[in-house]
């Protein structure tokens, strides 16, 4: 069974994989598009992205980070923003219903956060956030490179949570989140 997890993007999206088999998830970034690129070219290269991985190991389960709100973002963001965001989150389940990969789920960013990072103190800053997601990779033997590579391992690690597989890298620090609340 191969694994999946995505922290969509047009910048710098983060994926992650794994294996049975694998010590450690396979992650990284996919630049998929600027501030000039259009977001059918985004999709595009998400697709293309997607189908690279696919053809080398067919993916049983993907699993991606849900888009925010909108209406959450107030003010601060243009139409563009979200539009993206949904059309890559609705391009990986339609490319999910193309492939057969029958086991398709979004994750909303405070649901993965919490099972990975524990629980965190209300109105923590995001870029915190993302440091807090580096931290736990380097915890658990992972190696992220960037924060979206570390996101995408976050969902990755509460994707396996939930179909009851417990990864090499978490039988090896069975104590870690204990040890760490209880320092």
């Amino acid at each position: 069974m191969t694994f999946v997890a995505l922290d969509l993007s047009k910048v710098s999206a983060g994926w992650a994989l794994w294996n049975e088999g694998m010590d450690l998830p396979a992650c990284g970034t996919w630049e998929l598009g600027s501030s000039i690129t259009s977001a059918g070219r985004a999709f595009l290269r998400l697709h293309q992205r997607l189908n690279d991985i696919h053809i080398v190991t067919p993916i049983s389960n993907l699993t991606y980070e849900k888009p925010l709100d909108p209406a959450t973002l107030g003010r601060q963001t243009s139409f563009d923003i979200p539009f993206v965001l949904m059309g890559l989150a609705a391009h990986v389940e339609s490319y999910c219903e193309a492939k057969a990969i029958r086991k398709v789920a979004s994750v909303h960013q405070a649901t993965w956060r919490r099972h990975f990072l524990g629980r965190l103190k209300r109105g923590t800053r995001s870029t915190t956030l993302k440091d807090y997601a580096v931290t736990a990779c380097k915890q658990l033997g992972i190696s992220p490179g960037k924060h979206d590579a570390a996101e995408a391992c976050g969902i990755l690690d509460y994707s396996l949570h939930l179909a009851g597989i417990t990864p090499p890298w978490r039988m090896q620090h069975v104590l870690t989140g204990q040890l760490g609340r209880a320092a």
